[in-house]
């Protein structure tokens, strides 16, 4: 069962907080590679407890302890579980990344059949298109480690020289086709799956030329 524990931690959401800072107009301070410091985003105001406090100080990891004024970032703190239900809120679902070798589609996994007694609600599947075109399947945890150097210095949303996400649409049929021939090899446990697009990331071809808040 080692083999399917997700090998990430607190660390790793280092890049997601500086991403969804970015769109939220924010630029957190970072003293090291595990600590930020930043004043919450306007939308995150709705929640009384968060507006009340003017700037938070994160330290993304289970030890060293947190100094003074610090709190360990993780679900149940609430700035977290409000930054990661902004960004589940979120709609757009394509994106030109400037730095990915290959497009990448990202699918949800559920039950057609509702009512299910089972605890998996739904399982996210990804798959990458080679540059021979084969694809392959990437865990949801192994997408995190590929994303986060793309996302570790995030700028404000800009403009860039990507095709359209129509230019693509075979290319995620393809993807989906080959996700519904692996199901009985991911041995998920479901009954009937369906499988529904989440994400399409295509790479991007050009530089940005706007500034960052």
């Amino acid at each position: 069962m080692a083999g399917q524990i997700p090998r990430v931690d607190l660390p790793d959401l280092v890049p997601f907080f500086k991403a969804i800072l970015a769109v939220r107009g924010r630029r957190p301070d970072q003293a090291d590679d595990l600590r930020l410091r930043f004043r919450p985003a306007e939308e995150w105001k709705d929640d009384f407890l968060i507006a009340a406090v003017d700037r938070y100080d994160l330290l993304f990891a289970r030890e060293p302890k947190p100094e003074e004024g610090e709190d360990v970032a993780g679900v149940g703190l609430r700035v977290v579980d409000r930054a990661v239900r902004d960004a589940v809120e979120l709609t757009e679902s394509f994106a030109a990344i400037r730095g990915l070798d290959a497009p990448i589609f990202v699918f949800s996994v559920r039950d057609r059949i509702t009512g299910s007694d089972g605890s998996v609600r739904a399982v996210v599947v990804v798959a990458q298109s080679g540059a021979d075109g084969a694809w392959s399947l990437i865990r949801d945890w192994e997408l995190v480690h590929r994303l986060n150097p793309l996302a570790d210095k995030p700028r404000s949303p800009v403009f860039t020289d990507a095709d359209s996400v129509d230019d693509f649409s075979d290319l995620m049929m393809s993807a989906r086709h080959y996700v519904v021939s692996q199901l009985d090899a991911l041995d998920l446990p479901f009954a009937l799956p369906i499988v529904e697009s989440l994400a399409c990331l295509v790479p991007g071809r050009a530089e940005a030329h706007s500034q960052s808040r």
